[in-house]
């Protein structure tokens, strides 16, 4: 598939959309043997939808094909679990065990609709107990759905305090 600038590729319907809701063909995640290439946590391809990347339709050189395209709208749902390692979805879990050294499950959550309404996310950060025989929840934190993005590209994120975002940054991979 061929990679288009904005100025190559128009939406279909980008008459209709406001300003806020228009699609970008610059994409937050490339995945790679189904994960977002580069980024600290493994994001799988199912989460595209969260990541609100999406087939759109757009006409280039006249001919209306579909390309990759980035929203604003980052929506991670209740129960959605992310860990630092494939192994975790691949391997034996008691295998997968030994090597995690942190993950993440979403505990509640309300969805990003505009870049001024960022929306919550509250999650439990998770680690593999002394023995590496189960995970356990080590502290829960809530922030914003694009911070919590951040966390998932870098490992790092500011917490939400008293609905603003703090100034303190938190490293999940410094113990």
């Amino acid at each position: 598939m061929s990679i288009f600038t904005d100025n190559d590729c128009k939406d279909l319907d980008s008459k209709e959309k406001d300003k806020s809701d228009r699609r970008s063909i610059i994409i937050i995640a490339m995945f790679d043997q189904g994960f977002a290439a580069g980024w600290k946590m493994a994001v799988s391809e199912s989460f595209r939808e969260s990541l609100d990347i999406r087939l759109t339709d757009r006409i280039y050189e006249g001919i209306n094909k579909k390309v990759w395209t980035q929203g604003n709208g980052f929506s991670f749902n209740e129960g959605a679990t992310i860990y630092d390692t494939k192994l975790a979805y691949e391997a034996k879990w008691g295998d997968a065990l030994k090597q995690i050294k942190v993950g993440v499950k979403v505990i509640s959550s309300e969805p990003a609709s505009t870049p001024r309404k960022r929306g919550q996310v509250k999650f439990n950060v998770m680690r593999p107990n002394s023995d590496f025989t189960s995970i356990q929840v080590t502290e829960t934190f809530v922030t914003t759905q694009d911070e919590f993005v951040c966390l998932l590209q870098t490992g790092k994120f500011h917490p939400l305090k008293q609905n603003k975002l703090s100034k303190e940054f938190i490293n999940l991979f410094s113990t």
